[in-house]
This record gives structure tokens, C-alpha cells and sequence, in this order.
């Protein structure tokens, strides 16, 4: 799998740049991310997981693209990340304003 359209959600603009940075330079030199795990090349050592935005979200968060695409929908995933203290969106111990700052607009994954 390829990393073709990405949404990023609860960090600076400057953060989600570099993030951004340096999928387009791996895509340069012909590293592809592997969408189906984690990987942690993108925040300095922490694992980022790539999680398939549901269809209903579609409409709340990426409307531009969807008109840009002229379809309702297209490959897009969320990169999502751990609070200071480990904890994914989706933790029982995760905060409820981290789960507002960063919400999951797709099924988490099982086994974290």
C-alpha cells in the first residue's frame, strides 16, 4: 500500500508539515509506507498508526477534496499518534480531551 491522501488532526501547522515533509521524501526516493502497520519515522521515534477514515466523516473534514476529486470517495487515512504518556485515542486511559483533539474518524485498531 502507498500513502496517497493523509488527513492529520490536533497538531501545529509546523508539525503536520514535517510530517507531511517527510512522507513526500520518503515517496522520493521510493519508500512507501506500509499503511496496514505503525511506523515511527514520522515523529521522532513515536508510533503513528494509519487508520481508513470512514466514509461518513468524509463529509466533516475533507469537502474540499471531495470536490477537488469529484466523488464522494477515495483512499484516505488518518495518521494518528500517542499522548505524552502513551496513550492512543482509543485507550481507556487517554483523556477525554485528547479523544476531543484528536478524534478517530475510523476504526481503531484491535490489538493496541
Amino acid at each position: 500500500m502507498h500513502l496517497s491522501r493523509t488527513i492529520i488532526i490536533g497538531r501545529s501547522r509546523a508539525t503536520a508539515h514535517h510530517i507531511l515533509e517527510t512522507i513526500a521524501t520518503g515517496l522520493d526516493h521510493d519508500r512507501r509506507l506500509d499503511l496496514s502497520t505503525t511506523t515511527n519515522t514520522l515523529l521522532g521515534g513515536t508510533n503513528c498508526h494509519f487508520i481508513e477514515v470512514a466514509d461518513r466523516c468524509y463529509q466533516d473534514y475533507v469537502g474540499f477534496a471531495r470536490w477537488y476529486y469529484r466523488r464522494r470517495q477515495f483512499p484516505l487515512y488518518q495518521i494518528v499518534w500517542p499522548n505524552d504518556d502513551g496513550h492512543y485515542p482509543w485507550s481507556p486511559n487517554a483523556t477525554k480531551a485528547f479523544k476531543e483533539w484528536q478524534p478517530v474518524l475510523g476504526e481503531a485498531p484491535r490489538s493496541v
